[in-house]
């Protein structure tokens, strides 16, 4: 028992539909775990406050995609221990059965150096072969700058796709908060792409934040570049 963190769900057409609700439940001080309820089409209970994780790892900052092609959910989690923080999911099946754990993210294990913060998952709804996309940043440590913003993609069964991420912004001033739409559509076409966005620290005064995103295919590909949603003087902050 204890205090629960907030909630995020995702939603699959498996077996007639499923939503996947998932949260954070502490444990203790330093041990967050991660609970889920799964709901059926008409908001029937499939499964009731199962375990995701309930280990002695510190998981933080979770949140939750489907994949219809799979029949899976992908949850993500910015998992601590001691001084290290890196990016870990699992995936959940139509029938809730909790997959093992993997690294998505993780300094010296795989990807780049650095600890990595904040993950968000994007879904794809598509009926044919499709990914999860997991976007999120990295800094030195917790009393540092995030200076970066990277994603990558995992399978609907749960394979990282490359092993390193692909870098989306670096700034020097700092950035924070990087959130990916719930999907990126319903084909594989080149219309199919998520909308990545976080917020920058502008490099000089006011030294306020501004609001900056990028599209991301389906299937990893960079479309366009950079651009300003939110970039006037005013302090404009968590998308």
């Amino acid at each position: 028992a204890g205090l629960s963190g907030a909630a995020t769900y995702g939603t699959a057409s498996a077996l007639g539909g499923r939503t996947l609700l998932v949260w954070q439940r502490q444990w203790s001080t330093t041990d967050q775990d991660c609970f889920g309820l799964m709901f059926d089409a008409n908001l029937g209970l499939v499964q009731t406050d199962f375990s995701i994780d309930f280990t002695s790892e510190d998981w933080l900052k979770v949140a939750v995609a489907g994949n219809n092609y799979a029949q899976t959910f992908l949850v993500v989690s910015e998992i601590r221990v001691g001084v290290s923080w890196w990016i870990g999911g699992r995936t959940i099946a139509a029938n809730a059965a909790v997959g093992s754990l993997f690294d998505i993210e993780r300094d010296g294990v795989v990807g780049v150096a650095g600890n990595s913060f904040a993950p968000a998952v994007g879904s794809d709804p598509y009926y044919g072969f499709g990914r999860f996309c997991v976007v999120f940043m990295k800094r030195d440590n917790i009393f540092s700058n995030a200076t970066t913003v990277y994603f990558k993609q995992v399978t609907g069964n749960g394979a990282l796709v490359t092993p390193n991420p692909t870098l989306i912004d670096t700034w020097a001033s700092g950035v924070d908060r990087p959130a990916i739409s719930k999907s990126c559509g319903q084909s594989n076409g080149p219309a199919a792409q998520w909308l990545l966005t976080w917020q920058r620290t502008w490099a000089t005064s006011p030294y306020d934040q501004e609001i900056h995103g990028r599209f991301v295919a389906w299937n990893g590909a960079l479309v366009g570049s950079n651009f300003g949603i939110g970039t006037t003087v005013g302090e404009e902050s968590a998308p």
